[in-house]
């Protein structure tokens, strides 16, 4: 395999994602290792494989773990709509703290899988939504008392839906405009829920509030646009359309990840902020680094590096070459296999 100097110079700095393993098992490079040219001209005098993170054993049970913590919600949800109050307490005292256990051991991959709707999405995605936007909230550097903050509030940004029917919920086709306009008003619910709850700051109402506004000002209920739109629901909107992209749902499928990435930064520009856009993106094409995808021209290569510049068009590994999506717009990633 030919070493290309510019390739050379797009690797040298990097953190190694993943082991690169020779064809004989061993260790060519280890995983975090900060690549130099020697590195990396190491690396092109094997064959080398990639041992993703993803295959290590992993002691911790996210299935269960979410699933205790959907069920631990669905009881709040359910108090709430029956007592029209939120139990705060309760929140914080049994549902938080699951919520930071999954966000300090992020396997973002089998967390993925985990956060799948198995039961009522409604619960499932709150459940998610949280957990993302804790995590988004700590690779954007939010300290840890906006971060507890931040978790309470992306776990009550749909509370809000407790007070518009089932109905209207869980109804399988489309909705009428009627009820499409009620629907939206579960932004406005949920405001006034949390406003009315001891203990809940404004910051966290303006989530229920503003978790379905958009920079440019298309969104609802008050169409605000850009910085008036707080910094903890620009987070949520991310994690919310996140996860209902990825989601299976009475009207649709669930997409694969890497569609949803691709989909989500076509359409981020003018909709979400920017540097947290962008900061979701890489580190959930992170999670592919390794994967093999087939290319809109049908050949097969490996995920080797994302770009924080253009995180869906990552540098890929092919049979006896290079490919920089980056740089070769007449290309792009079909799926991944």
């Amino acid at each position: 395999m030919k070493t290309d100097p510019n390739f050379l110079r797009l690797l040298i700095g990097k953190v190694l994602k993943d082991d690169m393993i020779s064809q004989y098992g061993s260790i060519v490079l280890p995983r975090d290792k900060v690549l130099d040219e020697d590195d990396i001209r190491k690396a092109m005098k094997h064959p080398v494989l990639y041992q993703s993170r993803r295959d290590d054993p992993d002691p911790f049970n996210y299935q269960k773990t979410v699933n205790e913590a959907t069920i631990q919600l669905q009881e709040i949800f359910r108090y709430a709509r029956h007592h029209n109050r939120i139990p705060l307490d309760e929140v914080q005292r049994r549902f938080c703290p699951m919520v930071r256990e999954i966000s300090a051991n992020p396997t973002l991959n089998k967390l993925l899988q985990a956060l799948q709707a198995k039961d009522d999405y409604t619960i499932r995605h709150s459940v998610a939504v949280s957990i993302l936007s804790t995590l988004i909230a700590t690779w954007m550097g939010v300290g840890d008392s906006d971060l507890a903050s931040i978790t309470l509030a992306a776990t009550l940004h749909d509370i809000g839906k407790m007070r518009v029917s089932d109905d209207i919920l869980n109804k399988p086709g489309r909705l009428t405009q009627e009820e499409y306009a009620e629907m939206q008003k579960h932004t406005i619910y949920g405001y006034q829920m949390l406003k009315e709850t001891v203990g809940a700051s404004h910051r966290q109402a303006l989530v229920a509030l503003q978790h379905h506004e958009r920079m440019d000002g298309t969104g609802y209920p008050l169409h605000l646009a850009s910085n008036q739109i707080s910094l903890f629901a620009r987070i949520v909107s991310i994690a919310d359309v996140f996860h209902a992209m990825s989601s299976k749902r009475i009207y649709h499928d669930e997409l694969p990840l890497y569609q949803v990435l691709d989909e989500l930064q076509s359409g981020m520009f003018g909709k979400f902020d920017a540097e947290i856009g962008n900061t979701f993106l890489v580190r959930m094409m992170e999670t592919l680094v390794g994967d093999d995808v087939i290319l809109t021209d049908g050949r097969i290569g490996t995920i080797l590096l994302i770009h924080r510049h253009d995180p869906v068009r990552p540098l890929l590994q092919m049979e006896s070459d290079y490919v920089d999506l980056s740089t070769q717009y007449h290309l792009r990633i079909a799926s991944v296999i």
